[in-house]
Formats: structure tokens, C-alpha cells, sequence
């Protein structure tokens, strides 16, 4: 299988000048893991080319782009 960690710091290290593992948990029952990052963006990050990028990495899910104060209730 594809080792999705090593997929999501290739394509961050294009678009984000820091990143931070924030959280890991399960989903989906346990059948899934649920990952949140922290990222400082480059200057010249196109949010949208991101979110794209990791959407095409076999085995993610879900990519969600929130801006700081910004998070859903």
C-alpha cells in the first residue's frame, strides 16, 4: 500500500513552510485514522492546489483547508 505520511509530507513540503502533527484519532469505527495538521503555508500556497493534491493520495479520504478562527463549531 501507499505509506500515506510520506505522500502528505512530499506534497507539504511544496505548499506549507511548517507543519505540525496536531491530532491522531480513529474513525469510521476504528477503521480509519483521523489525522490533523497544523501548517504555516508558503507565501505563494494555493490553498485549492493543496486540498487537491492530498485528495489524490490513495487511502485519504477527506482534506478540509480551515483558516485560524476559522473552525466549525
Amino acid at each position: 500500500g501507499v505509506d500515506v505520511e510520506a505522500a502528505i509530507a512530499d506534497i507539504a513540503k511544496l505548499h506549507c513552510a511548517a507543519r505540525t502533527l496536531t491530532s491522531v484519532g480513529t474513525a469510521k469505527q476504528g477503521g480509519a485514522l483521523d489525522y490533523t495538521y497544523s501548517v504555516t503555508p508558503s507565501p505563494d500556497a494555493a490553498p485549492e492546489e493543496l486540498v487537491k493534491q492530498l485528495n489524490r493520495i490513495e487511502g485519504v479520504q477527506e482534506v478540509r483547508w480551515i483558516r485560524r478562527g476559522q473552525e466549525p463549531e
